[in-house]
């Protein structure tokens, strides 16, 4: 019973009985700091009962033992739940940032790349609300296609408060939980560094899928860009994709450009685009009117114009990374055929994937000094000297 101020009333109320012993119950009317306060208590336990939504509470010897069973109950509870996600940690298998291939790295690096500094403030989770998907990949389709791939293999887990936010499931060598400021810092030593500080790739026809694939999407950017204009509807489906993946082991991008530019405006001229694209119309349209063309033009021996890429054409992240900082192809990827430019840099990403040290064998080297057709280091293990002319 609360310690009362005063008490105006105390009376045997036989109507209410108490609802642990059964015994006769008080009613009491008193002042409780300047305020009514009416309820009844039991006769033989003192238990009691408030009314009118007072904030007190009984703490007769009963209700204490109850709340004090609650308390042990929430509290085992508790444990058991981080028993659980504990034993769940343990059971998901945790994905070395290393295993990924250099699309998905690439992927995640223009991710964090524009967000994750040691300048500045950042959160520990990846939230997708924040990304427009052409700034960071060249088609809304790649975005999502990787955006999929990355939570379907658990590369990414929901933070479960939002659909929208993960936090890596990835680790680095000796490191179990990663910051992403660690993640980031070693996918800039990758991609940034010309390859001094170890290279994202596993061999080099992984650095010339990646680069097919990104020129590929850039082609389908372009093709949303032309139709928008028009207010039509463009998105690709994957024969799309990979028709525009054929015209690139022949073409350059410019060259397509221009196929894809004389073959949109062929098909709105005879009122064939639809409006929303519905089942893939306007695709699937656009790619057998470019098999035409490229079927005729090599049957005649055209000469296929070329058409400069638009200034005003979103130029994404991964885009910027990968051609411009990793390969540093710069604008003549897109003025150049595929193998043209592959013939630049073939020698240099070979000699990266298999350098070793010619006296003991080991992979742990120092890159001292790095330029275009020369390259010297030594070996961390039995600190031999090499020099190395690349072409």
């Amino acid at each position: 019973m609360p310690e009362l101020t005063q008490i105006y009333q105390k009376q045997l109320d036989q109507s209410q009985l108490c609802p642990i012993c059964q015994a006769a119950m008080y009613w009491i009317e008193g002042e409780y700091f300047q305020q009514n306060l009416n309820f009844h208590q039991c006769s033989h336990c003192e238990h009691c009962i408030f009314y009118a939504d007072t904030p007190h509470t009984c703490h007769c010897k009963h209700c204490l033992q109850k709340r004090q069973k609650e308390i042990q109950a929430t509290r085992f509870q508790e444990r058991k739940n981080e028993w659980t996600k504990k034993r769940e940690r343990q059971d998901n298998v945790e994905i070395l940032l290393n295993d990924l291939s250099l699309l998905h790295k690439l992927f995640l690096l223009s991710l964090l790349d524009g967000t994750v500094d040691d300048q500045r403030p950042h959160t520990e989770f990846i939230d997708f609300e924040h990304y427009y998907p052409l700034q960071i990949t060249p088609s809304y389709q790649l975005f999502k296609q990787l955006k999929k791939t990355f939570i379907e293999r658990y590369y990414l887990l929901s933070l479960g408060n939002s659909e929208q936010q993960f936090f890596p499931n990835l680790r680095l060598q000796g490191y179990r939980e990663p910051s992403l400021l660690s993640l980031t810092q070693q996918l800039r030593q990758w991609f940034y560094q010309d390859f001094t500080q170890g290279v994202p790739y596993k061999d080099s026809e992984e650095v010339k899928d990646t680069l097919i694939t990104l020129l590929a999407h850039e082609l389908v950017n372009y093709c949303q860009y032309r139709c928008q204009k028009w207010q039509i509807l463009f998105y690709a489906n994957q024969q799309f994709v990979d028709y525009c993946k054929e015209l690139l082991r022949d073409l350059a991008v410019s060259q397509i450009y221009h196929l894809i530019d004389r073959g949109l405006n062929y098909l709105y001229d005879q009122q064939l685009l639809d409006n929303t694209n519905k089942n893939y119309v306007n695709t699937n349209r656009l790619r057998k009117t470019l098999q035409g063309y490229r079927e005729r033009g090599q049957q005649q021996h055209w000469e296929t114009a070329s058409l400069a890429r638009p200034i005003d054409l979103p130029y994404s992240q991964m885009t910027y990374i990968f051609i411009d900082r990793f390969l540093k192809f710069e604008q003549k990827v897109f003025i150049q055929p595929i193998w043209k430019c592959w013939q630049d840099i073939l020698p240099r990403l070979r000699f990266f994937t298999e350098r070793h040290c010619i006296h003991c064998g080991s992979k742990d080297l120092h890159i001292e000094y790095s330029a275009e057709n020369y390259v010297s280091f030594s070996c961390l293990r039995c600190k031999h000297q090499d020099h190395y002319f690349i072409r």
